[in-house]
């Protein structure tokens, strides 16, 4: 099974980049979930790419810090606010993050709100994989290829997440 989760766009450009390989939740999925559908939230509002789940940490937030902090992405005072409240947290484990060649809407998932932490991802017609695709559409890409992308009101965000070259967002520009 599969969860789409919503992550600040800071992060995702941080797990795209392998600075950030734990994503951090106060709460967890009460089902078994292999792999995660990321989507980048507000002011984004994108899926971007997708990963595996290598394994979920659930320890005392001392414990937890010590054991994720050197890729945490994170500052420590970020990783205490965050957990403010709670004696344990859970650290998802990022393996194989793989970024879409063009981020897609959550309308073509079928669904019409973001989610606020996850959602359960259930709809086998969608296929998505490294080599995979939503309806023969999507272009996956390695996490250390910044390729090309296409976007609308979004297109600066997405140029910066994707670390674009002036020429080649040249390009993107002559091609609309």
């Amino acid at each position: 099974m599969k969860v789409i989760l919503s992550i600040k766009p800071e992060f995702v450009e941080k797990i795209i980049k392998g600075e950030k390989q734990f994503e951090f939740r106060r709460k967890l999925f009460n089902k078994e979930v292999e792999s995660v559908i990321v989507y980048a939230s507000s002011p984004l509002k994108r899926v971007v790419g997708e990963f595996t789940i290598a394994e979920i940490l659930n320890y005392e937030l001392d414990i937890l810090w010590n054991k994720t902090k050197g890729k945490s992405g994170i500052r420590r005072r970020f990783f205490y606010e965050y957990f403010k409240g709670l004696k344990k947290g859970y650290a998802i484990k990022i393996k194989n993050f793989y970024s879409f060649k063009t981020p897609l809407r959550l309308e073509e998932f079928g669904i019409l709100t973001a989610p606020q932490s996850f959602i359960y991802f259930y709809d086998s017609k969608y296929k998505l994989s490294k080599q995979g695709n939503i309806f023969r559409t999507i272009q996956v890409v390695s996490p250390k290829s910044y390729n090309y992308v296409w976007g609308n009101e979004t297109d600066q965000l997405v140029y910066n997440l994707y670390k674009l070259t002036e020429e080649e967002i040249e390009v993107i520009e002559n091609k609309k």
